[in-house]
């Protein structure tokens, strides 16, 4: 019975994997060539989501982050940043897409080095994406 329950668990688990590349696959149609590692895609973008709870956003997070991307799009290393206002408090997403994996590395290494991922007034959640599609508004 316990293995009968170890192999539907994996059986699940393989089915979630392959659901999820074949969605991410199928959300970089007409943006750009997906990056990839053999049989793996390769996230080329970061999105922040700059939240509130009550107070507004973390306002010096804000502007550290936008500095530091207006840095990497004069390097040439980004492809497109979008921005979605969504909250009454100043809530907004931003997404970046750049041209490499090494330059989502090292965006999102001085991203933590500044305290922009790990705001502590209000919260500053990120996610790794292929593209900003997800996002509907053009910065």
């Amino acid at each position: 019975m316990k293995n009968a329950l170890s192999l539907v668990g994996c059986l699940f688990l393989l089915a979630s994997c392959q659901f999820e590349k074949g969605t991410a696959l199928q959300s970089t149609s007409g943006v750009k060539s997906a990056v990839t590692a053999g049989d793996i895609l390769v996230p080329t973008g970061i999105i922040l989501d700059f939240i509130s709870i009550g107070s507004g956003i973390d306002n010096v997070a804000f502007d550290t982050a936008q500095s530091i991307i207006s840095n990497h799009v004069s390097l040439g290393e980004v492809e497109e940043v979008k921005q979605e206002n969504w909250g009454r408090e100043g809530e907004r997403k931003v997404c970046v897409n750049l041209k490499s994996y090494d330059f989502l590395k090292g965006l999102r290494s001085e991203l933590e080095d500044a305290g922009v991922m790990f705001a502590k007034s209000n919260l500053v959640q990120f996610k790794f994406v292929n593209d900003c599609s997800e996002l509907t508004s053009n910065k």
